[in-house]
């Protein structure tokens, strides 16, 4: 299995989209709620960036430990 690395250079735009998303829900509904969220975004963008940069690793890694004790 062959993933593709994230460009690290995406993170910023990423986080920058997600948050101002969640700031126009924030002004019409609970700021507590989103700003949990925006701070579950970040932790979600970084795990996904440490994915993909490790992407074939962790394939592996999945496949070993979840999917073949499925298959047999």
């Amino acid at each position: 299995m062959k993933l593709n690395r994230m460009p690290e250079e995406l993170l910023p735009a990423i986080y920058d989209v997600a948050i101002e998303s969640c700031r126009q829900f924030a002004a019409e509904n609970d700021p507590e709620y989103w700003k949990n969220k925006i701070d579950q975004i970040k932790q979600e963008a970084l795990w996904q960036t440490a994915f993909y940069i490790n992407g074939d690793q962790m394939a592996k890694w999945i496949n070993r430990k979840c999917l073949s004790p499925k298959v047999r």
